[in-house]
């Protein structure tokens, strides 16, 4: 999911290709902290997939909070578009019935 901004207009950055060297991990010793063998090959693969997917999700989740504030953003002009109608029409009810009374008083009398 490329192109993503966030609310300021600032491009997000993508964690997909996040390169994680976990043998440059070592004790103060130089020691490595753990011995590699077939069962944290597969730990570590499927840890892997795990924020792969923790990822993926979040990037959804940006992209759909990103997509509903701009929702949110087009119904709040259209409410204050549709406030500024009904000022305009209030007023305008105001004017006609302000003229109806002066031809009514003008008519009796």
């Amino acid at each position: 999911m490329n192109g993503l901004v966030d609310r300021d207009g600032n491009p997000l950055t993508c964690l997909r290709n996040v390169d994680l060297d976990l043998f440059s991990f070592g004790c103060p010793d130089g020691n490595s902290w753990m011995r590699i063998d077939e069962h944290n090959d597969v730990y570590i693969g499927e840890l892997l997939n795990s924020t792969n997917l923790v990822i993926e999700v979040m990037e959804f989740l940006v992209k759909w909070t990103t997509i509903a504030e701009s929702e949110t953003l087009v119904h709040k002009e259209r409410v204050n578009f549709g406030q500024e109608e009904i000022k305009r029409k209030t007023n305008q009810i105001k004017s006609m019935s302000f003229k109806l009374k002066a031809i009514e008083k003008f008519a009796s009398g």
